[in-house]
């Protein structure tokens, strides 16, 4: 009988060990910098033509965004600057008004609140995709 309680005991802990190794592999969000709280869309996401993109940034830093390569004018932008948050939705009156379909690249160029962008910044990119 004791046997038993110790092969069903070792079974489950290998069963608990094989679970979260298999878990730990599918997570397929990448790890951020600690200057990024979160991505607006996430990487690999799939968007409207509506949706809107940006980031939230740690709240000590400020930034701009680039759109495949281009960068968003600063009064498209809605920043909310002791937030960190930096978003841009397309529409009328804006370079883009609507996101076109396909595959595009975000670009967030940031820097302390603290400083100037001549200063020195840092960059983060991620891709997503637009549908119809």
């Amino acid at each position: 009988m004791r046997v038993l309680i110790v092969v069903g005991g070792l079974l489950l802990a290998a069963n608990v060990w094989i679970i979260a190794g298999v878990t730990q592999r599918t997570n397929h969000e990448p790890v951020l910098p600690s200057a990024i709280e979160e991505l607006i869309p996430k990487p690999g996401d799939l968007v409207s033509p509506q949706s809107t993109i940006g980031v939230d940034l740690r709240n000590d830093l400020q930034g701009v965004l680039e759109f495949d390569g281009a960068e968003i004018p600063l009064d498209q932008l809605a920043v909310q600057p002791t937030q960190g948050i930096i978003t841009f939705s397309p529409g009328p009156d804006k370079e883009l008004t609507k996101l076109p379909q396909g595959q595009h690249t975000i670009m967030v160029v940031y820097w302390p609140r603290s400083s100037t962008r001549e200063h020195g910044t840092t960059s983060y990119s991620w891709s997503f995709k637009v549908g119809a």
